[in-house]
């Protein structure tokens, strides 16, 4: 799993799909300010240059981990995103 994904996940699986079973319909919070590109629906913690912010804090709720994809929606907008 990318390591990125450890700024969403506080949880152990031995694989994808048993860590989809533990985390279907949770919410979680950012653990840092994220950079959404809302064009492409991906995001970068670390690329200042984007527009958007996704405050630390911000409630997001779990979709779904798909090989090195992570998806999740940001509850106060409903929107969704992919890390990569």
């Amino acid at each position: 799993m990318d390591p990125g994904a450890a700024v969403f996940l506080a949880a152990c699986a031995s694989s994808p799909s048993e860590l989809d079973s533990a985390w279907a319909d949770r919410t979680g919070h950012a653990l840092l300010n994220l950079h959404p590109d809302d064009a492409r629906s991906l995001l970068y913690a670390v690329n200042d240059q984007q527009d958007g912010l996704i405050p630390v804090c911000s409630e997001i709720g779990y979709l779904g981990l798909h090989g090195q994809t992570f998806r999740f929606r940001v509850v106060s907008t409903s929107r969704e995103y992919e890390y990569r």
